[in-house]
């Protein structure tokens, strides 16, 4: 079984070069916000940026709180060597997991381990201080339910009361 610990500490390395990368590209003054995205199967973990001029680019399909807090409408990820050996280690985990013939739980299982992992990863770059306080963090799940039931425990644990419950005010506009 794949150690936890150093996979977190993969993710942490791999997610930290994409977001230095895109700090760097984008300049800090034009960054809104940081995520890590993944999707329904828990295999995609894909590091993401929301710039003001994302935000800027976005204003005819939808609200600013529609672009901030949904990453998957944000508009920087940088790609690099160590996310391409995160993903194969993140798959090579999926294969190890893999049990479809005598566990039903075995896939949910799974995602909650990658999905705890990348709110565990943010957590720890908040720690060494590369987010400052004015930035959206997140982890985000695309198209799932996930987002409805865990992101606001999420949102809870990486961001300030009042960007929290912003979020959960614009969560809570969706599901009506």
């Amino acid at each position: 079984m794949h150690d936890e610990e150093e996979l977190l500490e993969s993710m942490v390395t791999a997610t930290e070069e994409s977001f230095s990368l895109c700090l760097e590209k984008a300049g800090k003054e034009n960054i809104l916000g940081f995520s890590i995205c993944s999707d329904d199967s828990g295999v995609v973990f894909s590091p993401r940026v929301a710039t003001k001029s994302g935000m800027d680019n976005f204003k005819d399909y939808g609200t600013e709180f529609d672009f901030l807090y949904n990453p998957d409408n944000w508009d920087k990820e940088e790609n690099t060597p160590k996310l391409d050996d995160l993903h194969s280690s993140i798959n090579a985990l999926y294969e190890e997991c893999e049990d479809y013939d005598n566990d039903d739980n075995w896939h949910a299982e799974y995602r909650n381990r990658i999905y705890q992992l990348a709110v565990r990863t943010m957590e720890k770059l908040n720690k060494k201080g590369l987010f400052s306080s004015e930035y959206y963090l997140s982890v985000w799940v695309s198209d799932s339910d996930i987002p409805f039931t865990k992101a606001t425990s999420w949102s809870k644990r990486l961001n300030a009361p009042e960007v929290h419950l912003s979020f959960v005010e614009w969560l809570d506009a969706r599901a009506d």
